[in-house]
């Protein structure tokens, strides 16, 4: 198997894997490295689009509970880790790949008192370090006054409140109120946490907006890749013993042959990938380097952090424009001379009965 690194940002109709291998066994690798491939693929990218439109704020992994079961939960707080998301509230993840944890007090731990405050008065003294108080259960500019209150006595025990939620409402608007409030205090270092089924096109809106907002907790719109359903890749025959193979089916046509992608760089600045038949003379970095041979992995295993540092810094060199969220120039494919050559002297030969 060939492969791209992981974590590596590639563009539409760019291979991202190459197996060579006997027939069935080939064959037999097809579901799962599309289930893998795919879905992972597809969260990394949505929580991708999410760390960039928030800017300076974090983005924190809150998707357990609406995945579309458990394993989903799980590879997508990985995804999610990869792609730049600082923590996930997913325990077993967290425990599985290192994923920081992270998480809040629930409204039906505050709905269990008899008032609001105590319950924040409770929460603080046994988590004094990492306190987090949801504020919205009864009125959302009440429990910031609350939550001033309890951030005070914290202060007197040498402790610090370390920030507040915000789950319903007019969140932007909210959150402006919210941070007069704790400011006229004095607690101008409680952070303001913001959820609530965001997506990109709404955390960009606050961050465009200057709202004061440190963290986002990412739920819904990000574990499910709402609106996306799912992500068309597919593993195509491209050559066998008796040579390269197309398809020519409309709307599905292939690339044929053993290929490579190259990638062109501008100091650190990513302009195109060329997409080249293997062995054909191009300029660029090769992304398709072998990751296993005889069945054996032949690249060292990296640690998760390792492989988000270098996830994030390849998206870092990407134009600006492929990153919009209304792209308006996307990262471009080309496709080399070599191949171009042999597409056409294919699709002559099988458009003419060959």
């Amino acid at each position: 198997i060939y492969a791209m690194r992981e974590g590596t940002p590639f563009t539409a109709e760019t291979p991202v894997l190459r197996v060579t291998a006997k027939r069935p066994q080939a064959q037999l690798v097809e579901t799962i490295l599309l289930n893998i491939v795919n879905f992972q693929t597809m969260i990394a990218s949505k929580a991708s689009r999410r760390v960039n439109a928030a800017g300076d704020s974090k983005v924190i992994d809150f998707g357990l509970r609406r995945a579309h079961g458990g394993d989903a939960g799980i590879t997508g707080a990985r995804s999610a880790y990869l792609a730049g998301a600082i923590a996930t509230s997913n325990v077993e993840a967290a425990k599985l790949y290192g994923i920081p944890a992270s998480g809040t007090m629930a409204h039906s731990y505050i709905m269990g008192y008899l008032n609001e405050v105590e319950s924040f008065r409770d929460y603080a003294r046994t988590f004094p370090d990492n306190t987090v108080l949801l504020i919205d259960t009864y009125d959302t500019l009440e429990g910031a006054r609350r939550a001033a209150v309890v951030a005070k006595e914290m202060e007197a025990r040498g402790h610090r409140l370390l920030g507040v939620r915000l789950d319903s409402g007019e969140l932007e608007g909210l959150a402006g109120r919210v941070r007069g409030i704790l400011d006229a205090e004095g607690l101008d270092y409680v952070k303001i946490v913001l959820s609530s089924d965001l997506n990109e096109y709404k955390i960009d809106g606050y961050t465009r907006d200057g709202a004061p907002v440190d963290y986002y907790g990412v739920g819904t719109e990000m574990i499910t890749a709402k609106p996306v359903a799912s992500l068309s890749g597919v593993y195509k025959l491209v050559e066998d013993n008796l040579g390269p193979r197309i398809k020519l089916s409309e709307s599905k046509r292939t690339y044929p042959g053993r290929k490579q992608v190259y990638r062109v760089v501008d100091g650190n600045r990513y302009l195109y990938d060329v997409l080249e038949l293997e062995g054909e003379p191009m300029e660029g970095i090769p992304l398709l380097t072998e990751a296993v041979r005889g069945g054996k992995m032949t690249r060292e295993k990296m640690p998760l952090k390792d492989i988000r540092t270098y996830s994030m810094d390849c998206v870092s060199h990407l134009p600006s424009e492929a990153k919009a969220l209304r792209v308006k120039a996307p990262y471009e494919l080309r496709i080399g001379l070599g191949l171009q050559r042999l597409t056409e002297t294919l699709v002559a030969r099988y458009m003419n009965g060959g």
